[in-house]
């Protein structure tokens, strides 16, 4: 069984998680046998580590806590491509290490001392050696061995991989969220406890959470939806939500009769803290929550029409580049979504320029689209206005799409 513990970004959640929660797996694996013993990945170690630049205490917390569940018998196998961005600790004899080709020289310089790979002539070979391997080989160091161990690991897919590794850690990330959210937080530093920050009673925390989880789940759901799936009005949890930066909106959206319903989308840092799979679910976009749901119902509506819908797509004619929020490659139509006209004629020449033969700017509203209309009959180049269109986003959804 792999827990793999990437979404734990947040400082004091990792220092929280290694120091005590770890021990609490036991508890999950006695209540499922059939899973055995566990793994603790911890690939792309860069990630882990840098956090030591704000809170000092995360690498030794992370080697000592490794040390002891090592000895109750817990393996962590560490994986990492660019040591050079790692504190060399790390490597301090604390567990197994994959080591892939490293091309740069002074990578495995770093490397081979760190983890003790050899000595004099013998590292030496190792260095090359480190830098020769082959597509899906690599290094495995482990303290207890004489030498380093080369091998070559197995054709897996990686997509299929990585949703049994989602299916086995989300329950367990998820509970430990639930728990840390609620219980009193280890403090930062002496000057600012963590303690200090409201604690949630826990009905309240499952209340954040079936909103956050249900609006990341149904990108297009009205509040009233919301409200429906909650079971009652929760328009003031929905408003501490925006306020803590878990919650973004609202962002309007037409439908076909009467008012436009209001839409919320979870922010990453809202996801993370109550263990919610923001890399499945969360909407791709630049930008916050409008120009990502605005986006979604674009492609959508393009896709509904067989198109081929791209988001964040990137333009190019050799010189220059241009990033638009959606692209149908189909019919080499530009999508820019627009709340003010600033850089909007600089944003309309460059789209023209890398290759798109039609612009179309989505805006909120139909007064928002005469308003802009008017601008560019202003201000842009008349030799380009043939290739260019305003419309609000309800033509998207008026045209046939469901929300």
């Amino acid at each position: 069984m792999i827990i793999n513990l990437f979404g734990l970004t947040d400082p004091g959640a990792l220092k929280y998680f290694i120091n005590s929660e770890i021990k609490d797996l036991e508890l999950f694996l006695a209540k499922n046998p059939n899973h055995g013993g566990f793994t603790i990945l911890l690939d792309e170690l860069r990630n882990f580590t840098p956090l030591k630049k704000e809170d000092g205490y995360v690498v030794p917390v992370l080697i000592s806590a490794v040390k002891t569940l090592r000895w109750k018998g817990v393996n962590f196998f560490f994986g990492e491509q660019n040591p050079s961005q790692i504190d060399l600790e790390m490597f301090g004899n604390i567990s197994t290490f994959f080591i892939f080709r490293t091309p740069d020289i002074q990578d495995r310089r770093r490397v081979c001392s760190a983890t003790g790979l050899g000595f004099g002539y013998e590292r030496l070979e190792q260095i090359e050696k480190i830098g020769k391997l082959q597509r899906r080989q690599c290094v495995v160091w482990y303290p207890d061995l004489e030498d380093a161990v080369l091998i070559e690991t197995p054709e897996i897919k990686v997509k299929d991989m990585a949703e049994k590794v989602r299916e086995w850690s989300e329950p367990i990330i998820r509970e430990f969220h639930e728990r840390f959210t609620h219980r009193e937080k280890p403090c930062i530093s002496k000057e600012e406890p963590i303690s200090n920050k409201v604690i949630f009673p826990r009905d309240k925390q499952e209340i954040y959470r079936k909103i956050l989880e249900h609006t990341l789940k149904n990108p297009l759901a009205g509040i009233t939806e919301v409200y429906n799936f909650i079971g009652r009005d929760c328009s003031k949890e929905v408003k501490e939500l925006v306020e803590r930066g878990w919650l973004d909106g609202p962002v309007p959206i037409p439908v076909k009769k009467g008012p436009p319903k209001k839409a919320y989308i979870p922010t990453k840092e809202g996801a993370q803290v109550f263990g919610l799979d923001w890399r499945r679910y969360s909407l791709r976009g630049k930008g916050k929550g409008m120009s990502k749901i605005y986006s979604y119902i674009i492609y959508k509506r393009i896709k509904q029409s067989e198109g081929i819908p791209k988001i964040e797509y990137t333009l190019s004619n050799g010189i220059i580049k241009k990033l638009v929020d959606v692209y149908d490659e189909k019919d080499r139509i530009a999508y820019e979504i627009q709340t003010s006209t600033a850089h909007l004629l600089e944003n309309l020449e460059k789209d023209l320029a890398c290759g798109a033969e039609w612009v179309v700017v989505v805006v909120p509203t139909k007064t928002q689209a005469k308003r802009v209309e008017k601008f560019l009959e202003r201000k842009m180049n008349p030799d380009l206005m043939h290739a260019v269109s305003v419309s609000p986003i309800s033509d998207f959804i008026n045209g046939g799409l469901d929300v």
